[in-house]
């Protein structure tokens, strides 16, 4: 049995935990939230994702909080044409023996959450922020910001994009402006005319940019992600809200069926899209990355 630290509670960290939980190992992860949360939006989970939730014994609690999508299409940005792409819900789980689910964040990290609480109620330390580690001959101390230290057999840095795992690892690491924003909403189903509450993922295309929706929490609500070309803001941030009137603007020229989704989005959230070299490598000793802190 390895003794296991693990450094961030978000979906790779508790995801992690409970897969080694279940074969044996001891595991404690350290968050440094004081509230244990998700925030974003929507996932989409193909079924090599969803095969290890089932494996992992997730599937029952899933259930209740996915949408089981009927497809995806292709949408022309100005004119709104569509083209089907693939057949999802029984489709998937023919070809794949694995359905495909479309998921909230905070849905998916509260049944993580759940469950890694329930396999063992004292796993999980928040308001306990990493702030690095030393490796020696037979394991890993972590030293934590409130100048505790813990040691474990191995490190798992999921710790986010600004990982401090990471950046002890193999340095800071410069994040480069991709000249692209992401606007990021959640709208009520029902708030939407009745053609736009159809089960389906839609990915949009036009000229400098692109929209992604796709429904989530039982078909309750919908998903909204556009990516526009703009250079006036780099801030790497899931957080920073905009207005509708900002967002409008951005995606101007676009067909009706986006701006009335942008117009029934209550707050709209913009992020600057940023990327990283990718690592040659995620492992260093007894120390290794997941998650968004492996991700360029």
């Amino acid at each position: 049995m390895a003794n296991v630290l693990i450094a961030g509670a978000g979906l790779a960290g508790l995801t992690t935990a409970l897969a080694l939980m279940q074969r044996g190992h001891r595991v404690r992860v350290f968050e440094q939230a004081t509230e244990l949360r998700e925030v974003g939006a929507g996932v989409q989970l193909g079924p090599n994702g969803t095969r290890v939730l089932i494996a992992l014994g997730l599937a029952d609690a899933m259930r209740q909080v996915v949408c089981v999508a009927a497809g995806k299409r292709i949408r022309l940005g100005t004119t709104g044409q569509s083209w089907p792409v693939f057949d999802l819900g029984e489709t998937a789980i023919e070809r794949f023996g694995a359905p495909y689910w479309m998921v909230h964040r905070g849905d998916f990290h509260r049944v993580l959450l759940d469950a890694v609480r329930a396999a063992c109620p004292e796993a999980i330390a928040p308001g306990h922020a990493c702030a690095g580690f030393a490796s020696h001959g037979d394991g890993v101390t972590l030293r934590l910001a409130n100048g505790h230290t813990v040691t474990g057999d191995v490190l798992i840095g999921a710790d986010g994009v600004h990982s401090r795992i990471r950046q002890q690892m193999f340095g800071q690491g410069r994040a480069a402006f991709t000249g692209l924003i992401a606007w990021r909403g959640l709208v009520p189903m029902q708030s939407l005319p009745p053609h736009q509450r159809s089960l389906v993922g839609e990915n949009w295309i036009g000229v400098g940019g692109h929209v992604v929706t796709y429904p989530l929490r039982r078909g309750e609500i919908l998903n909204f992600v556009g990516v526009v070309e703009r250079d006036d803001w780099r801030v790497e941030s899931w957080n920073v809200p905009g207005t509708t009137e900002e967002c409008l603007h951005d995606l101007a020229g676009w067909h009706e069926d986006v701006k009335t989704i942008i117009r029934n989005i209550a707050t709209p959230y913009k992020w600057a899209l940023l990327g990283r070299q990718p690592l040659d490598s995620y492992v260093q000793g007894r120390v290794c990355l997941i998650g968004d802190a492996a991700h360029p």
